[in-house]
């Protein structure tokens, strides 16, 4: 699989970030799968092969972070995902897997409680998708830094 990877995190005046990343995944050959199921008595393994290459995929990420006071930094940002000429032969026959789309938003923010302890808590909302499993998600992340 080819991976293009482009990251570009500009800082600007008056504590001001725009970080933005771009990555393409470009699969260079099928792939060879072997899957196992259970019998029809149930009581061993079956052992089945088929071919499959995984979607090309484009991943843009983009963001604005601010750190409005010594100890707390905010950011908003968004992400668009898309997948697209997949397959798999499963059933002996090449099935297309359908093209997704999924543009999610975010929204978060950082505590700077010590320069060992940062508490931080991001929601990500989905906007708009297609084909895909699209998710609200809330994470809440406690970073303790053993080295200062």
């Amino acid at each position: 699989m080819f991976v293009l990877y482009l990251v570009d995190k500009l800082r600007l005046q008056d504590m001001v970030c725009h970080p933005t990343r771009s990555t393409y995944y470009l699969p260079l050959s099928t792939q060879s799968v072997d899957r196992w199921l259970l019998s029809n008595n149930g009581s061993d393994f079956i052992s089945e092969s088929y071919k499959r290459q995984l979607a090309d995929q484009l991943i843009l990420v983009a963001g604005i972070e601010r750190q409005i006071r010594p100890w707390l930094n905010i950011s908003v940002g968004g992400v668009f995902i898309r997948s697209q000429h997949g397959w798999n032969e499963v059933t002996g026959e090449k099935l297309l897997i359908p093209t997704s789309t999924l543009t999610q938003a975010s929204l978060s923010y950082e505590i700077i409680a010590s320069k060992k302890l940062w508490i931080g808590q991001s929601l990500n909302l989905t906007i708009e998708g297609a084909d895909v499993w699209a998710p609200v998600l809330l994470n809440t992340s406690v970073k303790y830094n053993l080295f200062l």
